[in-house]
């Protein structure tokens, strides 16, 4: 008898019990979800929360900037922006003259958060560059 009858011949005559049915499943969850999570892209409902999250201050603080670079004479309150020492006196500086538009039942730290960041774009704008009018 050759080895592929004698391949044939067991392969035929297998029956796969409980326990081998179970581990299989098993192995094929775990490394499907290993795969998934690592190379797959999959994220926790957690860490999806956090994306989000922070995609909203980005935008926010993108339109923010956007306000603020369309006002009359951005290049020189720009340039004034960029004197203020420190991200959380620029924050204060941005609050006073309400450039950040809030979503609805946006929280306190969303504001904060989207402030500093619309603080942070505009420090790294050249204002000559943005609006050679102003310079």
């Amino acid at each position: 008898m050759s080895i592929q009858d004698k391949i044939k011949t067991r392969w035929a005559s297998y029956q796969p019990n409980k326990n081998s049915l179970y581990k299989a499943v098993g192995y094929t969850a775990f490394l499907t979800m290993a795969v998934g999570f690592t190379v797959g892209g999959w994220t926790t409902q957690g860490s999806a929360e956090d994306m989000v999250s922070e995609a909203r201050i980005e935008y926010a603080a993108a339109l923010c900037a956007e306000r603020f670079m369309a006002a009359d004479l951005s290049g020189q309150r720009l340039a004034e922006l960029k004197q203020v020492a420190g991200r959380h006196q620029r924050s204060r500086v941005l609050s006073r003259e309400n450039w950040l538009v809030l979503p609805a039942g946006s929280t306190p730290e969303f504001a904060k958060q989207a402030q500093l960041a619309c603080g942070e774009q505009l420090v790294g704008i050249d204002h000559r560059a943005a609006n050679p009018m102003d310079a």
